[in-house]
């Protein structure tokens, strides 16, 4: 029997999970058989990017820094 796997979580992948659909969904899928680890520098790198990635969506970055 193996252990629980561990993934490191970098901010192009957190921004993926914000704003994509298959990131987001690889995630939930995998969730109570791994244990995700993001440092706070990506999430600092993944927040410095919401609000351009949302203009050129068109979406509204609050959504975006809710969803991370």
């Amino acid at each position: 029997m193996t252990g629980q796997k561990r993934l490191v979580l970098d901010a192009n992948i957190l921004l993926r999970a914000v704003f994509g659909v298959q990131a987001r969904t690889l995630v939930y899928a995998h969730q109570d058989s791994t244990e995700f680890y993001a440092p706070e520098v990506c999430f600092e790198d993944a927040r410095r990017y919401i609000p351009p990635v949302s203009a050129k969506r068109r979406v509204n970055p609050a959504a975006g820094f809710s969803t991370l």
